[in-house]
C-alpha cells in the first residue's frame, strides 16, 4: 500500500526515467486481480482521456497476452 506521498514520488520518477511509453501496459496491470470496487479506486488517480485509452485499446491488448510465456 503506498500512501498519497509516495504514489507521487513513484509517479515522478516512473515519469523521468520510463517516460509515457510503459503506460499502455503499466495501467491495465494496476488493475490485474483486483475487484472492481478496488480498481475503480485505483483508477479514480488518473485523468479521464487516458481512461478512455485505457479501455478501448490498452486494457483489451492486455487481457489477450498469454502471460505464460
Amino acid at each position: 500500500m503506498l500512501t498519497a506521498q509516495d504514489w507521487h514520488a513513484n509517479s515522478a520518477t516512473a515519469r523521468k526515467t520510463k517516460g509515457l511509453r510503459t503506460i499502455p501496459a503499466f495501467l491495465p496491470w494496476l488493475t490485474d486481480g483486483r475487484t472492481a470496487e478496488e480498481s475503480a479506486s485505483t483508477l479514480a488517480l488518473f485523468p479521464g482521456p487516458l481512461l478512455a485509452l485505457n479501455g478501448r485499446f490498452f486494457e483489451p491488448r492486455y487481457r489477450r497476452q498469454d502471460r505464460w510465456l
